[in-house]
């Protein structure tokens, strides 16, 4: 039924002026239905542990992965 109310009253185009016209209830709205918690399971070949590098390893590791992008 909600979703039928929102297709009557303009769907997408309807949220879209809510959220210029009323930001404060549009994010309340989204604070509602958006999910609180993302799980993902992630797998990665090369795992390092960023606590045993020390500050300057750690520098180095960020910036190749900067200049990889």
């Amino acid at each position: 039924m909600i979703l039928g109310a929102l297709d009557d009253a303009g769907g997408q185009d309807y949220l879209k002026r809510q959220a210029q016209q009323n930001p404060a209830a549009f994010m309340t709205l989204l604070g509602k239905v958006l999910p609180t918690e993302v799980k993902a399971d992630v797998k990665a070949e090369h795992v390092v542990a960023t606590r045993d590098l020390t500050d300057d390893e750690l520098d180095r590791r960020i910036a190749q992965l900067l200049a990889q992008r």
